[in-house]
């Protein structure tokens, strides 16, 4: 019987069942948490279209069979290419093409790299950001760098020249907003902005800070650290020039 309009998720349950692979072993395979997946599996968050492009190259499976739910029942037997430890193999040695040394590169899949987000912040203007369960869409691979949750780009100017744009730089998660490390950049996520600034002390108020371009043409701007929803530590900048 030819399957209809199946939702991918169900599409998906189908295939992994069929195959035997378990939502811990199918996570590892597209470089998400085993809980996150899950939770798309069962309808709890967005199965959204690029994690499920994810699933379906791993799976070897056209991406429309997944989406629509057709013809599922004719790739319930086929072996994924992520679980084949050769081809695992070498999809790890295949590179980004905008990758030009060995000090920046980017993988299609994950060996202990830092997840890429070819999403842009801003070192300049305002813009809104959502927060979702999106998966990486590459791995970014720097030699003793092994602390950092993300990496992404940078847009805007008012970082220049420290960090200029199209830069991509990689961060990690600072919990505990008592200790901010003052005078280093930081990404500062608020419930409307997303920047990469500056993070200096107020010089009279101990409940805002201050974000602080390196670009002198660009105002500082006060933010009260109980809107910082997200702050991070940017641990490395890679401008365009050194990739």
């Amino acid at each position: 019987m030819i399957d209809f309009q199946l939702e991918p998720r169900e599409a998906v349950k189908k295939i992994v069942i069929a195959r035997d692979i378990t939502n811990r072993d199918l996570a590892r395979m597209v470089g998400m948490s085993e809980q996150s997946l899950s939770k798309m599996l069962n309808g709890t968050i967005s199965l959204t279209d690029r994690s499920l492009a994810k699933i379906s190259q791993v799976l070897n499976i056209p991406f429309e069979v997944l989406r629509y739910g057709e013809n599922v029942e004719n790739f319930l037997l086929e072996v994924p290419t992520g679980v084949k430890e050769n081809a695992t193999e070498e999809k790890n040695k295949k590179k980004n093409p905008a990758s030009k040394n060995n000090s920046l590169t980017l993988y299609d899949v994950s060996q202990e790299g830092i997840p890429f987000y070819n999403v842009d912040v801003f070192a300049g203007d305002v813009e809104s950001f959502t927060d979702g369960p999106e998966l990486p869409d590459s791995y970014l691979i720097l030699p003793g760098v092994k602390d950092c949750q993300f990496s992404c780009r940078v847009s805007g100017d008012s970082m220049y020249n420290k960090i200029k744009p199209g830069a991509i730089i990689a961060c990690r998660e600072i919990y505990d907003k008592s200790i901010i490390a003052f005078g280093e950049v930081h990404l500062v996520i608020t419930t409307e902005q997303k920047l990469v600034k500056y993070v200096r002390k107020h010089p009279t108020d101990k409940t805002l800070v201050i974000l602080r371009s390196h670009n002198p043409e660009h105002d500082d701007i006060e933010v009260p650290i109980d809107k910082i929803v997200r702050l991070y530590l940017v641990k490395v900048i890679v401008n365009q020039e050194q990739m």
